[in-house]
């Protein structure tokens, strides 16, 4: 909240010389912590000292106007009643952040034999793989096995490439007739037949090597050149071909001069 606050200070300061930032840094700080904060309903300036620094019209000549400096007992009360009400703002504050943030949680429980939603989450897909315009959810699929309330264990095909454990938040019950167009809709049991679902999920990535697709330089030294190979995977598809290193093909269990006479084959 505070980057996006400075941030917009910032770009009101500068205007269309944007590059500038920098030197109306001073001003933009200033103006932010001579603000009213929304949650303590005080600004920092006021917070830390008690009071609110002298801006550019208050140095003007005061004439024969006397200040005085406030008494130390008196200054140290204030100071203590500003931070009492600061705190009781914050409390209150968090109330109710805590209250709209409780509003949207849901108490759901699963039993094994259930048909449910599973929303898929960036983080399921490898590297590379996810894509906004993919669904956001797949089913129906059946709880298989149910861990606590948090976790469960979903039936999803055996040559799929992520996890059947989910947490209680990315599941949701299924109901034939209020799915919509961006659920993936296979058959019964999720035995799959509809190929819109397999373009859509990760495949298990095989461990038999096809061939070698390509050659590239990896690393350069003033003494040696290290390569990687791009290897397509049998029964894969080729946008799951991966670029391995000779180190890593060899841990499959082939040798680069095998792939590479391999390769010569398809051409």
């Amino acid at each position: 909240m505070v980057n996006r606050s400075l941030g917009n200070l910032l770009r009101s300061l500068t205007g269309e010389n944007s590059r500038l930032w920098d030197q109306a840094l001073a001003q933009a700080e200033f103006a932010y912590n001579d603000s009213p904060n929304h949650s303590t309903g005080h600004n920092p300036f006021q917070i830390l000292y008690g009071m609110h620094p002298q801006g550019i019209h208050e140095l003007r000549d005061l004439g024969k106007l006397e200040r005085r400096s406030a008494d130390g007992e008196d200054f140290a009360k204030a100071m203590s009643e500003l931070h009492e009400k600061v705190k009781l703002r914050l409390q209150d504050s968090v109330q109710k952040y805590k209250q709209q943030a409780d509003s949207k949680q849901r108490e759901v429980q699963f039993n094994v034999g259930d048909e449910v939603l599973a929303h898929l989450c960036r983080e399921r897909f490898p590297k590379g793989m996810y894509n906004k315009l993919k669904y956001k959810k797949i089913g129906p699929c059946k709880i298989l096995r149910k861990f606590s309330t948090n976790a469960y264990e979903i039936q999803l095909p055996p040559d799929i490439g992520i996890s059947p454990i989910f947490n209680v938040v990315d599941l949701f019950p299924y109901n034939a007739q209020e799915v919509d167009d961006s659920v993936v809709r296979p058959e019964r049991d999720t035995q799959l037949g509809d190929s819109s679902w397999r373009k859509q999920l990760p495949s298990a990535q095989s461990h038999e090597i096809e061939r070698i697709l390509s050659t590239q330089v990896a690393k350069k030294t003033h003494r040696k050149e290290y390569l990687r190979y791009l290897v397509k995977w049998r029964d894969c598809p080729i946008e799951d071909s991966s670029w391995l290193d000779a180190a890593q093909i060899q841990k499959v269990g082939y040798s680069v001069e095998e792939l590479m006479e391999r390769s010569h084959e398809f051409l």
